[in-house]
């Protein structure tokens, strides 16, 4: 038994059934029945369009819910940790403490013999290029300021991320307001606990 015979048996009374079948298969489709199966198509299929619309909508929705479930807490995780300030070379580290669940403090503390504005103004700009804005503090004049203070905010409100910094730069001067060469960087953080 040939595979074509087995074929035609399982699927046909006999040999004349299945020849019928093949020539019927081999004639070209008539117009009308091209018109006749696009019609059944179309009443078949006619809801099917709206149904594979509106999974891809579902799809895409999903998909955007997963990334930004992923993104929220990309930016979340990074928030989880203070700010890292580099100190100033020559600046010591004298505490570095942990207040309480996010919040902390570090104090530097940093001698330069024969301090100049000009070696003062390279330390504020260290500072300055990592944070957001800096502010001069002074009581009379403003070459003879006391305190730098900057900050640096990554927070975000709206979701309830905490990531703050604020340092505070402190030449210190002799009774005439001239400079000792004795700095003190004080920097309070908060980050997400």
């Amino acid at each position: 038994m040939t595979d074509e015979q087995q074929y035609y048996e399982d699927d046909f009374a006999d040999e004349s059934e299945y020849q019928e079948y093949l020539e019927e298969a081999q004639q070209p489709v008539s117009d009308s029945r091209r018109l006749a199966a696009s019609d059944a198509d179309e009443k078949v299929g006619g809801p099917n369009w709206f149904f594979r619309i509106a999974l891809g909508i579902l799809g895409v929705l999903v998909l955007s819910i997963i990334v930004a479930f992923i993104a929220y807490n990309e930016v979340k995780s990074d928030r989880s940790k203070p700010l890292d300030i580099k100190p100033y070379p020559g600046m010591e580290i004298q505490i570095d403490e942990q207040i309480t669940g996010g919040v902390g403090h570090q104090y530097y503390q940093g001698f330069y013999e024969g301090l100049t504005p000009d070696r003062l103004a390279d330390i504020e700009k260290h500072y300055r290029d990592q944070m957001d804005s800096c502010v001069r503090l002074w009581q009379f004049d403003p070459e003879q300021f006391h305190t730098i203070v900057c900050d640096k905010d990554r927070s975000h409100n709206v979701l309830g991320f905490t990531q703050f910094a604020r340092l505070r730069i402190q030449p210190e001067r002799d009774g005439n307001g001239d400079l000792t060469g004795w700095v003190t960087i004080d920097v309070d953080l908060q980050w997400e606990n």
